[in-house]
């Protein structure tokens, strides 16, 4: 699930990689939310991992209005189709 996702992404960013998944969680309203995360890790003047920096985006209302997109688009062909 989500953990394992954010595991890996850690994980990761530890052995150098930048790493971004798509996730899920509940907010404190109880709503699902959807989120897309990058953890990348962050070296100091030496070149050596010093830390790992986590920027997560909650994508929910966009991603609600591609799906909007997509079934006004599924609706508009399918009118076309059965215009003929």
């Amino acid at each position: 699930g989500e953990r394992a996702k954010l595991n890996d992404a850690v994980l990761a960013a530890a052995a150098g990689l930048s790493t971004r998944f798509d996730g899920t969680a509940f907010g404190a309203d109880g709503q699902a939310r959807q989120w897309e995360v990058t953890v990348s890790p962050v070296r100091g003047g030496d070149h050596l991992i010093t830390h790992l920096v986590a920027i997560s985006t909650d994508v929910t209302a966009q991603r609600a209005a591609l799906e909007k997109g997509r079934q006004n688009l599924a609706a508009a062909e399918k009118k076309i189709v059965h215009a003929d």
